[in-house]
């Protein structure tokens, strides 16, 4: 989901971007696993959220062992990580209402929108940090950026 778990782990289970008619919503339902990802600039966005340490240097090892299963379904988005090392995690969310989780970061509140063909969510993190986190369609690959203050961060997803 879009952060909150996927706040801690950026999940692409939200941004869609249409083809056609900008009434036309498509749907991030399926599987998706990473394609591209670019773990140097995934350490310094953690860094710059003040994860622990372990969170930093862990991350590239991780971006490649996990995915996501998405269910859209218009209103509300739910997501499955799998390969988590706790066991896979389900959260549903709906659009447009804030809500708040217990990530990888601690505990995080975030809101996710549709902004024509994509979805934005904006966290806020207990320490008082932010980020944005935007996920794009475009036929079967996710494009999820990140951003942190100055600095962006785009991985790439496939869907199965």
């Amino acid at each position: 989901l879009t952060s909150i778990y996927l706040t801690g782990t950026h999940a692409p289970f939200s941004r869609s971007t249409c083809r056609g008619s900008p009434k036309t919503k498509m749907s991030l339902t399926g599987t998706w696993r990473p394609l591209k990802t670019d773990a140097e600039g995934m350490k310094k966005f953690y860094e710059l959220l003040d994860a622990p340490p372990a969170i930093v240097e862990g991350v590239a090892g991780f971006l490649q062992k996990i995915y996501y299963t998405t269910e859209d379904n218009g209103d509300s988005l739910t997501t499955t990580i799998h390969n988590l090392p706790d066991g896979d995690k389900v959260k549903t969310v709906k659009i447009g209402e804030e809500f708040e989780d217990q990530g990888r970061l601690g505990k995080v509140k975030a809101k996710l929108t549709r902004e024509g063909n994509k979805i934005v969510s904006n966290e806020t993190y207990a320490n008082g940090k932010t980020s944005s986190t935007t996920r794009e369609l475009n036929g079967d690959e996710l494009t999820v950026t990140m951003t942190t203050g100055s600095h962006t961060v785009v991985n790439v997803y496939k869907k199965d």
